[in-house]
């Protein structure tokens, strides 16, 4: 598969921007850079044996710059960083359009013995509203790629610019192993989707020295990102779905002393919709 990335460009710290539609920008083509890498490495992934493993273009910065980097001159985490670690994870899911338009399903398993996975897979509405959940259960032997679903699409009745899909794993091995890990899957450019107005309510506590952000949000909130602008530190996770009547905590590690009140002062939280020119 080809992925098409002219149009990204990764940048430099998104919180150094002081015009609010900058840096609205910023944060778009920064989720557009992690879409792209994470589109071509789970679809590569899913080619095993054929294809055993895969690197990407870069990792840091070792000057203050704009660039393909994941990590920045700083230290400080672009959105790809945090998408990398769901895709380079030891079993994952994923769905992608393959060359007869078809959507299949994968689980792909790195482990070096054999697992047990639960797959979830929920249909959802673009405003949130679960309309349909399956769970299977299915054996992988080891390193394997396993074709669960030929065409999600078709399987789900998916109307492109309205539905979309949430996929749960939880994996399992002999040994008392445990893994999870969380994809969401669409059916149409962005673009077409008419995604709702959301908000997104937070709650930040102190817990010694890190700080749990709980987010819930009032519609689908696409690739929500949270981002603290001159702050010295790194988010648990960012880069995500967060769909409404569902919390997410977010741990902040702080790289120097901060108190929760400054915290919840300046933290930016941007999601899809949010980044739209108004």
């Amino acid at each position: 598969a080809r992925v098409h990335v002219d149009a990204c460009r990764a940048v430099e710290e998104v919180g150094r921007i002081d015009d609010d539609r900058k840096r609205r920008d910023r944060v778009r083509e920064a989720a557009q850079q992690a879409l792209a890498i994470k589109t071509g490495v789970e679809f590569w992934r899913t080619l095993k044996p054929r294809c055993m493993g895969t690197l990407f273009w870069q990792l840091n910065d070792n000057w203050p710059v704009a660039s393909w980097a994941s990590i920045e001159y700083g230290g400080k985490w672009k959105l790809l960083n945090s998408e990398a670690k769901r895709f380079s994870a030891p079993v994952i899911s994923a769905v992608y359009k393959d060359e007869n338009n078809h959507y299949p399903l994968y689980i792909t398993s790195d482990l070096i013995q054999e697992c047990q996975a639960i797959l979830t897979v929920e249909k959802r509405h673009i405003s949130g509203e679960l309309l349909e959940k399956r769970t299977d259960t299915h054996h992988l032997s080891q390193g394997q790629s396993l074709q669960i679903i030929k065409d999600c699409q078709h399987k789900f009745a998916i109307d492109p610019q309205e539905h979309f899909l949430e996929i749960y794993l939880e994996v399992t091995t002999p040994d008392g192993g445990r893994f999870y890990h969380r994809n969401s899957a669409f059916f149409a450019p962005f673009k077409d989707m008419i995604l709702p107005e959301t908000k997104i309510k937070t709650e930040i506590i102190r817990n010694g020295n890190e700080f749990v952000i709980t987010l819930s949000a009032s519609g689908t909130a696409l690739f929500t990102a949270l981002d603290l602008p001159g702050y010295k530190g790194i988010f648990s996770d960012n880069n995500f779905t967060l769909l409404p009547g569902k919390m997410r905590e977010i741990i902040f590690f702080p790289a120097e002393e901060y108190s929760a009140e400054q915290i919840a002062k300046d933290i930016k939280i941007y999601h899809l919709k949010t980044t739209y020119n108004k």
